[in-house]
């Protein structure tokens, strides 16, 4: 069951009181998301998929949830993550919180922040009933067979899983993670409910032709796309386009390498920008976090990175998000949006006049390979869905929607209206059999397709959704078409296999003309 519901800032907190923590006051959403868990948690389903936006308070709601059990775990991958949930976690239970990560083992205390990497090789050492209590923080990255592994030695009560983007970089869904997402609230629901703040997006077209680049897992190859986007020209575009839009806000700029990074670091210094870059390298990058506390002191406008700054990455006054990199991947650009999308400091608005954050999307020349940017995202949407949208072009269209819906003259026996079916949802059964490992001949379909990765342990599931998935034929679509099926957003296979296969069986019992009349007639002479 999944709940996707809005809630406005308007509603006061609600207040979850326990003799054993500090009051947490939980946001309305936040409050609907506990009843949803404890509802699911009654049906039977004991692993649960929590999808909630960045910034939006996810640790600390899976905090308040331990004080309901004896022992909980919290996994996370990444360092940052680690200290930061210790950190919250010790705020209401001080002495009571212990690690594992490293040499250090900390297995005796009512609470245990561990990182994956280190459970993996310590799970002789605990037994699988230790903890009731299991959260995992930033589930996207838990598809590997090690980690699953990890997951599943451990046989809690209850276990949370929480992402804010539901798919991997590959396109998989974390179906092997938890039985079913229990509760949805997504940027846009933060942004319109005032919980995240708003966002202004602007695409800029570049010369670049990156429409040959390889696609590798679900994006573009780094290596050739790189050897596309790092050039002087386009890096000087990007500046430019800074200090147009968002000069004296702090940046993000998001870059496809280290390499990138770096050059693009300097074309922003040539124009008069201080920046500074932070890659994964600790020899490269050996003052990382003095640069973070620099930048969260105001001493730096823009950060270059690449894959460095996205989880585990909090400061609330980014005032621009620089997409350097194209991506065709939904998880990463939502990951970057939402970087800049926790609410302003007051000294943010009084001095820029809004509760926003810029976005520069730079759009190079695809060809037909779908490009993930705010405009993608959004072409679809009523305007008034709209998120990215600058707030001035908004009420631009909206005046002219509004105008143009005043002059439609209603028009009687005039025109014909043609109702187009549309297409089915492809949904994948996961039954038992489904959570099978996947057949030669699908992981030979994965492999043709470009998304297959070593350390991913397919299942028929998984493997049948990302098939499922691809681009219907220019023939499937005309047969849709020509059957009055809606085909102007483009189909899946999954769904042609759907449409196709309700045919046939329409067939398969179809009644002979003959045959039918034979049996009329018998009915009537009774």
């Amino acid at each position: 069951m999944i709940r996707e519901k809005k809630y406005s800032k308007q509603y006061s907190r609600q207040k979850i009181k326990d003799s054993n923590m500090t009051d947490i006051q939980l946001r309305p959403y936040q409050v609907e998301c506990k009843k949803a868990i404890k509802t699911n948690y009654d049906k039977g389903i004991k692993e649960q998929l929590i999808v909630e936006a960045t910034g939006l308070g996810k640790r600390l709601q899976a905090v308040e949830l331990m004080k309901h059990f004896n022992r909980s775990l919290f996994i996370a991958h990444r360092e940052e993550l680690i200290g930061q949930a210790y950190d919250e976690i010790s705020k209401f239970w001080p002495m009571q919180v212990g690690i594992i990560k490293g040499p250090t083992f900390e297995l005796d205390k009512k609470i245990v922040v561990a990182s994956v990497q280190t459970l993996q090789n310590r799970l002789e050492r605990i037994k699988p009933e230790t903890f009731d209590y299991v959260v995992i923080d930033e589930c996207h990255n838990y598809l590997s067979p090690s980690y699953l592994r990890t997951i599943r030695h451990f046989k809690p009560k209850l276990r949370t899983a929480w992402t804010a983007t539901p798919k991997r970089l590959d396109g998989l869904s974390l179906t092997n993670i938890a039985q079913e997402v229990v509760f949805q609230y997504r940027i846009e629901d933060g942004i319109k409910d005032g919980w995240l703040a708003g966002v202004e997006a602007y695409q800029i077209r570049t010369n670049t032709n990156i429409a040959d680049v390889r696609r590798v897992a679900g994006d573009f190859n780094q290596g050739q796309l790189s050897e596309r986007v790092d050039s002087r020209s386009r890096n000087a575009m990007i500046a430019t386009k800074y200090l147009h839009y968002a000069r004296g806000r702090q940046a993000i700029a998001y870059c496809v390498d280290v390499k990138h990074s770096y050059n693009l670091r300097d074309i922003l210094r040539e124009h008069g920008v201080n920046a500074e870059t932070i890659v994964g390298d600790p020899q490269l990058c050996p003052n990382r976090r003095e640069l973070i506390n620099r930048f969260k002191n105001g001493e730096i406008d823009v950060l270059t990175n690449c894959e460095v700054l996205t989880e585990g990455f909090d400061y609330h006054d980014i005032g621009c998000i620089l997409m350097g990199r194209p991506t065709q991947s939904e998880r990463l650009y939502i990951q970057a949006i939402g970087r800049g999308t926790r609410l302003k400091s007051k000294e943010y608005i009084d001095k820029f006049g809004s509760n926003t954050c810029i976005v520069l999307d730079f759009v190079d020349n695809s060809g037909r390979l779908s490009l993930v940017n705010s405009y993608e995202l959004e072409k679809d949407k009523p305007i008034e869905d709209r998120m990215f949208l600058p707030k001035e072009h908004k009420e631009k269209l909206l005046a002219l929607k509004e105008e143009r819906e005043r002059k439609i003259k209603i028009q009687t026996g005039q025109d014909q209206k043609i109702n187009l079916l549309k297409l089915p949802e492809f949904k994948v059964w996961n039954s038992e059999k489904m959570l099978e490992p996947a057949t030669e001949k699908q992981i030979n379909w994965i492999k043709q397709m470009g998304i297959w990765q070593e350390d991913v342990e397919y299942t028929k599931s998984m493997a049948s959704e990302l098939i499922s998935a691809q681009p219907a034929k220019e023939w499937q679509i005309r047969w849709l078409a020509e059957n009055k099926y809606d085909v102007s957003n483009g189909c899946s296979l999954g769904q042609f296999q759907r449409v196709k296969y309700s045919f046939e069986l329409k067939n398969k019992f179809a009644m002979d003309e003959k045959e039918k009349n034979k049996i009329l007639n018998k009915l009537k002479n009774e």
